[in-house]
């Protein structure tokens, strides 16, 4: 396919409208047969693939690949059919432009320089109103005025838009602006019409003088309903316009004084440095002298002669025990220490009788499963609470926890393992009083039917006082039902009164 043969248009544009026509009916000519090319491109496409093209041979093609080679072609057509309908749009424009213009007509004769010399056949001093066959348009009235009383022919509008609304105006509905009004009054013998314009409709009412009354007013401008959006059809993007031609560069501003540099000081002379003398010569190393003779040492003076040891005494006879003596008289009693400081008062033990609950559980439940309370009785509501399922207990406050949960276990366990978990849970975190029960059986052991887990501690109340006991189990096969056995789980809690007073030493 060959480019398309466009006239030189630059720098300077010299076409006529005929030009430009001719240029859009052949690049609409040039798209078509680019078009042409492309799908001729697709069918050969297609032919290798189907192995009907001449002069090609090799394997056969799948049908995974004659599929692709489908999917392509139709992913190309469509693209085509774009097109298409862009270029018909373009065609179909271009050819609805008019092609040929006539000459410019003589300009015609420069008229009089005088005065007009008559209006519609009537010279002198010519008044424009109704009985000259003119309309008026400049008359005014008050806006709070009485319509009946406008009979003669006219444009009558309102002097104030802040005044009032007008006398036997339109008032169903009534409009937005009354004050603001321009009225048409027309007049035919004795029937006249008067056509009432303000923000935003218009109105109509008619009378014959003598005969009938003013009819009512009609609005014959009543806005209708927003009709349905069109469809939105996003025109082809036009091509892009020449490039206009660069500016001429700016001259350069002139550039601002340098400042004056600062004076270098100077700089010192630098001393000529001195002649390096000559290494003077190394003096010969004088002769060693001889070793002196060593003195004699002096005699050792002798030792003294040791004393001889005095011989030890004979040790005398051990003298008899003498009497015990008799034993003294009883001294008197001192006198009594001070009494010491008092201990530490020791923790008040729990009042069972008063600051208990007990609860029991009861239906089936899933694995990781809270465990679902019944009141069975509460001697501290105060400290205890009990909600349907919920459980709070008195903030700030220690509590003795204990639980017993009895699981059954429906078919029994008879070859397979059984394991249950129960863990406290104190205002949303793991509380650590936690029972945990595995059992295994084998086939001739007594089934798993019942499985009890126990558990109790003390537990600290902070800030959030939610209660709750998690249960999870597994059973090894799956399938049988696990559910409470209410008559045998209990769940049972206390709350446990502290004393607390500081000892004289500081301590609790």
């Amino acid at each position: 396919m060959s480019n398309p043969n466009l006239p030189n248009i630059t720098p300077t544009i010299l076409l006529s409208r005929d030009d430009v026509l001719n240029l859009l009916f052949s690049s609409i000519a040039m798209e078509e047969l680019g078009l042409a090319h492309i799908l001729n491109a697709e069918g050969e496409k297609m032919q290798f693939a189907l192995g009907t093209l001449a002069g090609l041979s090799g394997p056969p093609a799948t049908i995974a690949d004659i599929l692709n080679v489908s999917s392509s072609n139709q992913a190309m057509l469509d693209t085509v059919f774009r097109q298409e309908m862009m270029l018909d749009s373009r065609l179909k424009t271009a050819s609805a432009l008019p092609t040929v213009i006539g000459p410019q007509g003589p300009t015609g004769p420069v008229g009089p320089s005088d005065g007009v010399v008559s209006i519609n056949g009537m010279t002198g001093a010519v008044t424009l109103d109704t009985t000259t066959g003119f309309f008026p348009i400049s008359l005014t009235g008050e806006s709070g005025s009485d319509l009946d009383d406008y009979t003669n022919p006219g444009a009558y509008s309102s002097n104030d838009p802040n005044g009032a609304a007008p006398l036997h105006g339109p008032n169903a509905p009534l409009p937005q602006h009354p004050a603001v009004w321009t009225l048409y009054v027309s007049r035919v013998g004795d029937y006249i019409q008067q056509l009432y314009i303000s923000n935003p409709v218009m109105y109509y009412r008619s009378i014959q003088l003598g005969v009938t009354l003013w009819t009512p007013w009609v609005e014959i401008s009543q806005r209708g309903p927003t009709g349905a959006s069109g469809p939105t059809v996003t025109g082809p993007t036009g091509a892009t316009g020449p490039r206009g031609a660069t500016g001429p560069t700016g001259a350069t501003g002139v550039s601002g004084p340098t400042g004056a540099t600062g004076l270098t000081g100077a700089t010192g002379v630098t001393g000529s440095t001195g002649v390096t003398g000559s290494t003077g010569q190394t003096g010969a190393t004088g002769m060693t002298g001889a070793t002196g003779a060593t003195g004699a040492s002096g005699w050792t003076g002798g030792t003294g002669t040791t004393g001889a040891t005095g011989a030890t005494g004979v040790t005398g006879v051990t003298g008899a025990t003498g009497l015990t003596g008799a034993t003294g008289a009883t001294g008197a009693t001192g006198v009594t220490g001070a009494t010491g400081l008092p201990g530490s008062t020791g923790i008040t033990g729990p009042l069972i009788i008063r600051n208990n609950g007990g609860f029991s559980t009861s239906g089936s439940f899933p694995a990781n499963f809270y465990v679902p309370y019944t009141e069975v009785f509460n001697n501290d509501p105060q400290g205890i609470a009990w909600n349907v399922d919920n459980l709070y207990l008195l903030l700030h406050s220690v509590f003795y926890i204990s639980y017993s949960l009895r699981l059954k276990v429906d078919p029994p366990i008879t070859d397979g393992v059984f394991k249950g978990v129960a863990t406290v849970i104190m205002g949303g975190a793991d509380a650590r009083i936690t029972a945990i029960k595995e059992q295994t059986v084998e086939l001739g052991q007594p089934a798993v039917g019942e499985v009890t887990l126990e558990s109790g501690g003390l537990i600290q109340v902070g800030i959030d006082g939610n209660f709750e006991i998690i249960t999870n189990y597994s059973l090894d096969p799956p399938g049988s039902n696990v559910e409470f056995d209410a008559d045998y789980s209990t769940i049972s809690v206390v709350l446990m009164q502290s004393l607390f007073r500081e000892s004289p030493e500081g301590g609790v």
